[in-house]
């Protein structure tokens, strides 16, 4: 419904758009559960912003932080700050997102969040801020791979790809499905584009034909994968 507003609000039917927003956030807010309720109004949050109601959602932002501070289950709090955290990096907002940033207690929650944050300081052009972030994330470089699930790894594993920090980046994915691994390095390629045009490719294709000596499969995505010469 809330794509549906946005899509509205594009090609300018703003009456149209008010109206579904309005009935989004009705919804969401008879959720019964704190958690699903805050979740749900994150998810209209990353909405306005995206069709430019910025006012409206910084509202709405307050009252989500005030919320998420409040609930009774603590434990819910670093998983909806680091998702509240990363919808504000997503638009730009990073002095919004370093704030909510700040309020999470658990390091590996925050950890990710602060990475959306690199990210979206890098595509700003404000690359001494990302690298003071950087800078700070990497104090608790060993709780990285020591805490967090494979799906975390993964996005920070991208985002430091797409930061110019490859070596680090791969040394994250300590991934058990070559998959898994494969649809990694793809998310990569548009960091390998910037480093040199055709990259991605010769890397992706090197990869495939190496996976494929174990996954037969991965033998014949080998044989579609173009043969590009570097100059």
């Amino acid at each position: 419904m809330t794509d549906l507003a946005v899509a509205f609000n594009c090609i300018n039917k703003p009456k149209n758009a008010n109206t579904l927003f309005l009935a989004t956030e009705r919804i969401a807010r008879k959720l019964e559960t704190g958690f699903f309720q805050i979740q749900a109004l994150t998810i209209l949050l990353n909405s306005l912003y995206k069709g430019e109601y910025a006012e409206r959602a910084d509202i709405l932002l307050t009252e989500i932080e005030e919320m998420i501070l409040e609930m009774d289950n603590p434990f819910d709090q670093p998983f909806l700050l680091e998702n509240l955290t990363q919808v504000l990096a997503r638009f730009g907002f990073c002095s919004k997102a370093k704030k909510v940033a700040g309020l999470i207690e658990d390091t590996p929650e925050k950890i990710v969040a602060l990475y959306s944050l690199v990210e979206a300081f890098y595509q700003q052009g404000q690359e001494v801020e990302a690298e003071e972030i950087f800078s700070e994330i990497k104090k608790d470089w060993d709780l990285i791979c020591k805490d967090m699930d494979e799906e975390s790894l993964g996005e920070i594993s991208v985002v430091l790809a797409q930061i110019g920090q490859f070596a680090d980046g791969l040394a994250k994915m300590k991934l058990q499905k070559l998959d898994s691994f494969v649809s990694l390095l793809t998310d990569c390629a548009t960091a390998f584009e910037k480093v040199e045009c055709g990259l991605s490719i010769v890397i992706l294709r090197e990869v495939v034909r190496i996976v494929g000596w174990i996954s037969p499969h991965w033998q014949q995505i080998y044989q579609i994968l173009p043969d590009i010469e570097r100059l």
